[in-house]
């Protein structure tokens, strides 16, 4: 399949290939209590940190996991319809299995967090029914539950489809309903104030998302139905950055679809397919409801529109087909029967053509901008990873016009700034770049990383007072990583305040216990005073495979210092370096 030969893309960095807590050896447990991620999703973060020890850096083995927890999800559709005697089981989760749309929740490494919370949510689902059925507390659907909300809070409306499943289907009254349900409304009213907490906290952090008033964004609430229900039923000119504005028809005919099948559902209450036709639209119209634009979400500054926030409600919209083409299927009338079949083969064929399609933009970062834009030149993403793209290779020129198109779209984008300011740096125009992260701070004061970048261009001009501001702005504006620390420690070697430097140094190592420079600079400003503290440093770095030839350099100085003459030869051997004679020969060790 080509998922298997995809990539990592946007945003895999932050939870994946360059998140400490993946990278670290305690990170396993770290993640847990970590207030610093976009998102609270500690059981997520923790399959990444368990794949990084099996693949490193390989995408495959990431992208094959969640193939499986896909096809695992799938199946639990079909065990939920046997579990409430629907037909039609296996049709509706063959058509989620192959439908387009969840391709970007799938294909994107970082949205493990979704099939992951899609996997224990159909789990909880399951085992609610099952305890009800046998009329014991829904213990197992609360732990799975809790499971879902600690891959990402994508499940919170659960509790109340849960209400319509007990009223509609089990046709319990609403009273005893609820205190079935009131643990799991407790977790769902938890983790929506830990997300809100988090978006608003770290994700968007000091980001203006949108800027709309509420009954705008409660207007716009049925155009983004309208559009979500356009791309579940007919999944054409998908894009990883959709160019969508309020349109007053749109708004009108969203509100008109939604309230005229909401009373066709009413009408037809009493029919005895009318249950699961209930419940499917109520599931995907509540599950819906957090992504539609009554919350802010980060991703919302690109577009106030995305595939991934519609795939768990898609489970709604395949059901409601798998149902009805399932009692079909059990027509006795044989026409029927092969019409449904033919059917259901049709929407099942053309679904995976054209996620075979969707899969193949996924092969390389560069791919999947170019295709989207494509369908949206004015959108800022692409065109600053474009740019980022152009840098690796070294295409100056064109990561330069990639930039300024960002900049000409969107004046207030203070990362393509940014990113402007960085290379303008790396092709040593540093007067520009300074003009740019001047500009890049107008916009956006308190983002740690411009303040950080300003440092580097301070440290490579020699401003070494400016640096050290840049570097403190950037630790109060949240940015306390190993990198900082580090940088920091260098800006102090400068200034030859020694001790300052080794304790960034040590900060830096307690932050990443494998940031083996750190290591070295602090070895190094430890040769003379704490030597026997330095020695354990170097030999940190040489076991890191990092700084080996210069660490047993500093080694050997240190051991010839020491007396210790056949460890110093042996260092200096290693460094390639000549005997430090005068040394060796007071200790009387040239004669060994």
């Amino acid at each position: 399949m080509p998922l298997f030969q995809a990539g990592f893309i946007w945003d895999d960095d932050t939870l994946v290939t360059q998140n400490p807590l993946v990278l670290s050896t305690n990170g396993i447990y770290k993640c847990w209590i970590s207030l610093d991620c976009p998102d609270y999703i500690p059981l997520t973060l923790s399959s990444f940190w368990i794949e990084w020890r099996l693949w490193k850096g390989t995408a495959t083995g990431f992208h094959i996991t969640n193939m499986i927890i896909h096809l695992l999800t799938c199946v639990g559709i079909a065990f939920i319809f046997a579990k409430l005697n629907w037909k039609g089981g296996w049709i509706a989760a063959i058509l989620y299995a192959v439908h387009p749309v969840n391709v970007e929740s799938v294909a994107w490494i970082s949205q493990r967090k979704n099939v992951l919370c899609f996997l224990f949510t159909l789990l909880s689902i399951y085992c609610f029914v099952s305890a009800h059925q046998k009329n014991h507390p829904p213990i197992y659907s609360i732990i799975f539950f809790l499971c879902s909300l600690l891959c990402k809070a994508a499940s919170i409306m659960l509790p109340i489809w849960l209400l319509f499943l007990l009223y509609f289907h089990f046709k319990q009254p609403v009273q005893r309903s609820f205190f079935q349900i009131f643990p799991l409304l407790i977790l769902s009213a938890i983790f929506s104030v830990v997300t809100l907490f988090f978006q608003y906290g770290n994700a968007m952090e000091h980001e203006i998302v949108r800027s709309d008033s509420m009954i705008e964004r409660l207007m716009f609430v049925f155009q983004a139905f309208l559009f979500y229900l356009s791309k579940a039923i007919f999944p054409n000119n998908l894009c990883f950055v959709y160019a969508i504005q309020t349109d007053d028809i749109a708004m009108i005919l969203g509100f008109c679809i939604f309230w005229g099948f909401t009373y066709f559902l009413y009408r037809t209450r009493n029919h005895r397919y009318a249950t699961p036709a209930i419940l499917a639209f109520s599931f995907y119209v509540l599950n819906l409801l957090p992504v539609i634009g009554f919350f802010d979400i980060y991703f919302m500054r690109f577009s106030w529109v995305a595939d991934h926030w519609q795939s768990l409600s898609l489970m709604g919209i395949t059901s409601i087909s798998g149902a009805y083409l399932g009692v079909k299927l059990n027509e006795p009338s044989t026409t029927k029967k092969i019409m449904a079949l033919s059917v259901t083969a049709l929407l099942v064929g053309l679904l995976a053509l054209k996620t075979n399609h969707q899969c193949k933009l996924y092969k390389t970062e560069r791919l999947l901008w170019e295709n989207t834009l494509q369908c949206n030149s004015n959108s800022i993403l692409p065109h600053d990873r474009m740019a980022l793209i152009a840098v690796e290779n070294k295409q100056y020129d064109l990561a330069e016009h990639h930039l300024k198109t960002s900049i000409s779209i969107d004046a207030n984008n203070w990362e393509a700034h940014m990113n402007l300011g960085n290379l303008y740096r790396r092709t040593k125009r540093y007067e520009q770049a300074k003009q740019q992260y001047l500009a890049a701070l107008s916009i956006n004061p308190k983002r740690p990383e411009i303040h950080i970048n300003f440092g580097n261009l301070n440290i490579m001009t020699g401003q070494y007072d400016h640096a050290l501001i840049d570097y403190q702005n950037a630790l109060t504006y949240g940015a306390e990583n190993a990198y900082v620390h580090y940088q920091l420690g260098m800006v102090y070697i400068q200034k030859k305040i020694v001790e300052k430097a080794l304790y960034h140094f040590q900060k830096a190592i307690d932050w990443d216990s494998n940031f083996v420079p750190a290591y070295f600079y602090a070895g190094k400003l430890l040769t003379d005073i704490r030597p026997f503290d330095a020695i354990r440093h170097l030999e940190i770095c040489i076991q890191k495979k990092h700084f080996r030839k210069q660490a047993h350099y500093l080694l050997g100085k240190i051991y010839a210092k020491l007396c210790r003459c056949r460890q110093a030869i042996f260092h200096f051997k290693k460094a390639g370096k000549f005997f430090e004679t005068d040394q060796l020969s007071n200790c009387g060790c040239m004669n060994e």
